[in-house]
């Protein structure tokens, strides 16, 4: 930066600690040293930087009290800045006033931010060793293990941090926000008349920016057509569903999981055959895809490996085809690692893939290739979930059940026994409106807005995951914890 020491006119300087800019109206100074003396036109602090303190003096040295730096939930201050003389001070005074700036930088760094998380949360994404979810004021928030930069918080501080143990707000997706769904390394979001977002690790273009370079921040996704309304992430590729209908898929393709009839990679969005219209609800997972068409056929595309295409076949499939066996339209869809879940016409759930871990829900370690009714889920359910090794259900009754591998009480019962069938999860009321199953978590909302997550929270086999469960902590939950700020 700049400054002009032998400026003879009046000049104005502000200083925004909120947003760490500087800027300056009828002259070149960026900055109050040297021969400006400076005093606080505004402060303003919350609840918690009033009780902490804040001290600002009427003087070229401006002071921020470091514990409130530390603890609050927000700090601005502007100093107006008059030039008093165009000869410099004295050098001492010049590194003092120098040295004061730095601190009020620092300050900001580690204990301020533009905004914080607010409202309840009204959507939830549980991925494979992080979380994003959306408020019910359209924030996207994401908290958990930020190796790859899938946080993309908007904190200096926390987006460039391994590790987010609370709900972060994601850098420039502050309102009017969709849609969000996790990835294996990778969050993708979008927002109403703007299109998708998505930030993390960029393997194979799997973020959909024409690159393969990894994004601590958000990245605008190119090319799309207008109108998406829905976005969801896989393994390492991701799918957006149109308001007409359409499918566009990109990023990792050696399964065909891109869905345009080749096993190439894309690094940019790339429209599905067969899926330009008709289509009401998608679901991307570990290589492979699932779609609702507005009649109630369920198409899948992609890896066939555990038979989660439904075709009674094991090749990959790069285009769409139907599954076969379905009894009855199907309302809406959900893909895993190893197999999916679809809920009925009559509200129950049928399953079909991988069962090694019982993630199914039929009692057995089989993988089928057709689908197959769930017992206890026969009717009265209102949404379902698959994670990589056990899936989750909402009744409509707001009760939360889960089912599959529960090593680190992911099915929220409060043991670590995996079961067969759905269990009740304990230690919730029965107002859930929305479950979403991780690798190795699961979170839900309560209709008033709170969120609860529960099973693996700590350092993983390969040194990651941690606090995936939003609770300040990496000490895993064997039944639903309240997420801090959301409780």
């Amino acid at each position: 930066m700049a400054h002009a020491l032998a400026a003879r006119r009046t000049q104005a300087v502000v200083v925004r600690c909120t947003t760490i800019e500087m800027a300056a109206t009828g002259a070149d100074s960026l900055y109050p040293v040297s021969n400006h003396r400076c005093h606080p036109v505004r402060l303003s602090c919350s609840p918690v930087a009033e009780r902490c303190g804040v001290a600002l003096e009427n003087s070229a040295s401006p002071r921020v009290a470091w514990p409130c730096a530390m603890q609050s939930a927000g700090v601005s201050a502007d100093w107006n800045c008059q030039h008093e003389s165009s000869s410099p001070r004295p050098r001492l005074g010049l590194l003092r006033e120098r040295f004061a700036m730095v601190v009020v930088f620092l300050a900001c760094m580690v204990g301020c931010s533009r905004e914080r998380p607010s409202g309840g949360l009204a959507a939830i994404s549980a991925g494979r060793t992080h979380t994003c979810a959306v408020s019910s004021i359209g924030q996207a928030v994401c908290w958990g293990n930020n190796q790859s930069g899938q946080i993309g918080a908007a904190s200096f501080i926390e987006r460039n941090s391994k590790t987010v143990l609370v709900p972060s707000l994601v850098e420039n997706l502050l309102d009017d926000v969709l849609s969000i769904s996790t990835g294996w390394q990778h969050s993708c979001a979008i927002r109403a008349g703007d299109g998708a977002y998505c930030w993390g690790y960029n393997l194979r273009g799997v973020l959909g920016d024409g690159t393969t370079a990894s994004r601590r921040g958000v990245t605008r996704v190119i090319g799309l057509p207008p109108g998406i309304v829905a976005v969801s992430a896989g393994e390492y590729h991701t799918c957006v569903l149109t308001e007409s209908g359409g499918v566009v898929c990109w990023g990792r393709n050696s399964s065909g999981a891109v869905g345009d009839g080749t096993t190439d990679d894309r690094i940019l969005p790339t429209p599905v055959i067969g899926l330009s219209s008709g289509i009401v609800a998608i679901s991307a997972g570990n290589g492979f895809n699932s779609a609702v068409k507005s009649s109630g056929e369920v198409l899948c595309w992609g890896s066939n490996q555990w038979g989660c295409l439904g075709d009674g076949t094991m090749p990959i499939r790069p285009v769409p085809g139907p599954v076969v066996g379905l009894r009855s339209p199907m309302l809406a869809v959900s893909s895993g690692s190893t197999n999916v879940c679809a809920l009925d016409s009559d509200n129950g759930v049928v399953c079909w893939g991988g069962h090694r871990e019982r993630s199914a829900g039929v009692g057995t370690d089989t993988d089928r290739h057709a689908p197959r009714g769930v017992g206890g889920l026969e009717s009265g359910v209102a949404q379902v979930s698959v994670g990589s090794a056990h899936a989750c259900a909402v009744t409509r009754q707001g009760a939360a059940l889960c089912w599959g591998h529960n090593k680190y009480g992911q099915l929220g019962d409060g043991t670590t026994t995996d079961r067969d069938v759905p269990t009740q999860v304990g230690g919730l009321e029965p107002n859930v409106v929305s479950i979403s199953a991780g690798a190795h978590h699961t979170c839900a909302i309560r209709a008033s807005g709170a969120a609860l997550c529960w099973g693996s929270n700590g350092i993983g086999r390969f040194g990651d995951g941690h606090g995936r469960l939003g609770d300040g902590s990496t000490t895993d939950r064997l039944v639903p914890t309240p997420v801090v700020g959301y409780p």
